[in-house]
């Protein structure tokens, strides 16, 4: 018995108040179908829900299909049992006074399984059946997963209104306890409507430990855990006979790169303007070329110098004098160019990969217009390079994501992908016109809704009062 998802964000019908992540589950045996996912839902039966996977994105439209609630489970069902330990290690901290539980009362977490309905005959809904557009999942025991191990949240943060930005976004940290086979404590950010999503482990991407159930945090502000109900706890909760463990089936995601030593290649910007003196990154990314965000070299007509210190060359720094600054013919991203009048940086890239990630619809072709990432971002870090573990250059860090109530989040990073940079670059040397992207690249780097949504129906839905 073998299956395969695809992770979702859930609504509710006629509210704009309430969203979730889940994951949409295909038994490839049997053809049977879940959607999984948990809730603070009081009375989850009095509403309707609708759903949304990554390819009903479209460039401009949001395909929404209906759902039909056809199992709900409270994890303080039953006298004993996994989900029971769960429940009573959450209520145990509330009752310790210094800890609080979200999104809610852990008295309303509630498992919900839902479906396609089977009068939605839809092509978009009878793509959900095939295979070949899922990913294999294994559901790993609580029992043989390490601790600690590092893994990935599959969710949809923040969907109410930025669906089509953070559908199947990942958050990553560490599994630090196993909480009886029930759970794990986790220190995976938790974000607003990230509750419902599917945790995998970072090392092996197909191997699921869980659903991602909420977070306690101290009421003194000094820290919050998530917390993952194991697939234990679930299967234990539901009890369905399909719902397995079955093998492991490898999984590999790729993204575009382009590969730089980051100790050659990463400059310091210092900028001296009207109004004070500021600092930022850049990346030299042809021996006469340095990319840097636009807003670190503040207003162009507030400059007054620069000072750029060079990798391997201490001795060696250069001034606006030395320089000429270029926008980005991408108009609307924050990025700018800085050209060498004299090259003097002994460096080329020796690599450059294409590979697949997700696209958006820029001017009459398909490029990738945003990262977003979990490595850090502090003061002085715009405009430096975003790197993976093969020292390939994969973006431009340019700002932090903030939650709702102000919170910077310094590991919440949104970078400029390296395809707008050499895009932009190959545009600036062959003198080619601007392209005016303000308004679209505005709404998506504000993580304003970019689409419309439509929902996809041969019934309509009944919202329960």
């Amino acid at each position: 018995m073998t299956w395969r998802y695809v992770p979702v964000a859930i609504h509710l019908e006629h509210s704009s108040q309430h969203a979730l992540s889940g994951v949409f589950l295909l038994n490839t045996s049997t053809g049977q179908h879940y959607v999984l996912t948990v809730t603070d839902l009081a009375h989850p039966d009095r509403y309707s829900f609708k759903f949304v996977s990554p390819w009903c994105i479209g460039p401009s439209t949001i395909t929404w299909l209906p759902l039909t609630l056809s199992d709900s489970r409270r994890l303080t069902e039953g006298p004993s049992g996994t989900p029971r330990i769960l429940r009573d290690f959450i209520e145990g901290l509330q009752r310790d006074g210094h800890f609080k539980f979200k999104p809610n009362s852990s008295q309303q977490l509630t498992v919900l399984h839902l479906r396609i309905p089977e009068t939605c005959k839809t092509n978009l809904a009878i793509s959900f059946t095939n295979p070949d557009n899922l990913l294999p999942i294994t559901f790993k025991r609580a029992s043989d997963t390490p601790i600690p191990s590092k893994v990935a949240l599959h969710c949809c943060p923040f969907s109410l209104t930025s669906v089509a930005i953070f559908i199947n976004h990942k958050v990553y940290g560490s599994a630090a306890l196993n909480l009886g086979n029930a759970g794990f404590l986790t220190d995976v950010k938790y974000l607003d409507d990230v509750i419902g999503g599917v945790v995998f482990l970072d090392s092996s991407p197909s191997e699921s430990i869980g659903i991602m159930c909420g977070a306690v945090t101290k009421m003194n502000g000094d820290g919050e855990l998530s917390i993952v109900a194991s697939w234990d706890a679930i299967f234990s909760l539901l009890n369905y006979k399909d719902l397995t463990f079955p093998a492991q089936i490898e999984n590999v995601t790729t993204s575009q790169v382009l590969t730089l030593d980051p100790s050659r290649s990463v400059v310091r910007i210092s900028v001296i303007a009207t109004d004070g003196r500021f600092w930022g990154s850049g990346v030299c990314i042809a021996p006469n070329l340095i990319v840097t965000n636009k807003h670190v070299l503040k207003s162009f007509d507030s400059l007054k110098d620069l000072h750029i210190r060079l990798p391997g060359k201490p001795n060696l720094s250069l001034h606006l004098k030395d320089v000429t600054i270029h926008e980005s013919p991408m108009q609307g991203f924050d990025l700018c160019f800085i050209r060498l009048k004299n090259p003097c940086i002994d460096l080329q890239p020796d690599e450059s990969t294409m590979l697949f990630t997700k696209i958006w619809k820029v001017s009459d072709q398909e490029t990738k217009s945003m990262i977003i990432a979990s490595a850090g971002c502090w003061n002085g870090s715009s405009g430096g390079g975003l790197f993976n573990q093969n020292n390939e250059l994969v973006g431009i860090m340019t700002s932090n994501g903030k939650l709702s109530c102000g919170e910077v989040m310094p590991n919440f990073t949104l970078a400029i992908p390296i395809n707008i940079i050499e895009k932009s670059r190959f545009m600036l040397e062959n003198n080619l016109p601007s392209v005016d992207l303000k308004q679209k690249v505005g709404d998506l780097w504000s993580l304003r809704e970019t689409h419309n949504s439509v929902l996809d129906s041969n019934t309509p839905t009944v919202h329960k009062l």
